[in-house]
């Protein structure tokens, strides 16, 4: 019933592209941030910005990621991951179906092909495919409020690949901002000058920043990284299970509910798991340090 109401509200969502109401709805999805989320972004904005060095040519990132697929195939040959080079996209990278999309660059930088591998390979394409195995269906296309937690593993796979980085974190921060902003009813106009003039983001960050929270008339998505990465992020310091986290798309709120299925054979243990997540000794000592 609950993923019956959230696809009603997704199906209002496009509908409403292009008109007021499709803010009102996207806030019904992705509630606008809390005061402590907006404190918490105006930190992360501030940190020290620094230019990320492009010098991997596409053919190498290709190279890279081919041999992490093939990684994941000794874990079972049913994984399935095709290569998309994209001329044009608002997101760097994003994943349909089986197929990475890439958007074309000149070249790339080492952080980028980190979040290639651990955020949309080994999180949103391992967490559908094991989702896909599962006898019910439910867990490939997500259980209602997935999102956040989906987005929050994705960005703990970029922490523990050395991928999080402080200016990525820093444009993180400004997404959260600039989505503050739209909710208050600010202009384009008026969010890109307060990343830029405000925050010192560059006329390109702060313009890509302005078109993800803008786009269809106003999309609040932006706010579920940052609570989400700290939710799992606690979720592992306090000894949480990792690897139940891949079983499928699901919310932090349905871990015991989880557990049990698996345990009475309800649900699969997971065919695919990120190599960072299945080295528990690894895990145990970074989990010692951060508590």
């Amino acid at each position: 019933r609950a993923k019956c109401r959230e696809l009603d509200l997704k199906l209002a969502l496009v509908a409403a592209r292009g008109t007021p109401d499709f803010l009102l709805s996207s806030m019904k999805l992705f509630p606008r941030p809390t005061r402590r989320m907006v404190h918490d972004a105006e930190v992360l904005a501030r940190l020290p910005r620094h230019e990320e060095e492009r010098r991997l040519p596409a053919e190498k990132v290709e190279k890279a990621l081919r041999a992490t697929i093939a990684s994941y195939r000794r874990q079972h040959r049913s994984f399935d991951c095709r290569l998309k080079w994209v001329d044009s996209s608002l997101a760097e990278a994003s994943i349909s179906d089986a197929q990475l999309n890439i958007r074309k660059e000149s070249a790339y930088s080492e952080r980028f092909l980190l979040m290639l591998q651990h955020h949309e390979i080994g999180v949103h394409l391992v967490t559908a495919q094991n989702g896909d195995h599962q006898r019910l269906n439910i867990f490939r296309g997500g259980l209602a409020g997935y999102d956040p937690t989906q987005e929050g593993l994705a960005l703990f796979a970029e922490f523990r690949s050395g991928a999080i980085t402080p200016n990525r974190l820093r444009i993180l921060g400004g997404r959260v901002l600039a989505v503050d902003l739209v909710c208050r009813g600010a202009t384009f106009a008026e969010v890109y000058a307060a990343l830029t003039a405000g925050l010192g983001f560059s006329a390109e960050e702060a313009f890509s920043i302005c078109l993800r929270c803008f786009r269809g008339g106003g999309y609040t998505k932006d706010v579920i990284y940052q609570p989400g990465f700290l939710s799992v992020f606690n979720y592992w310091i306090q000894g949480g299970d990792l690897p139940l986290l891949f079983v499928g798309k699901f919310p932090l709120s349905q871990v015991k509910n989880l557990r049990e299925s698996v345990r009475h054979g309800l649900l699969m243990s997971p065919r695919f798991v990120p190599p960072l997540i299945q080295d528990m000794g690894r895990l145990h000592a970074e989990r010692t340090v951060f508590s």
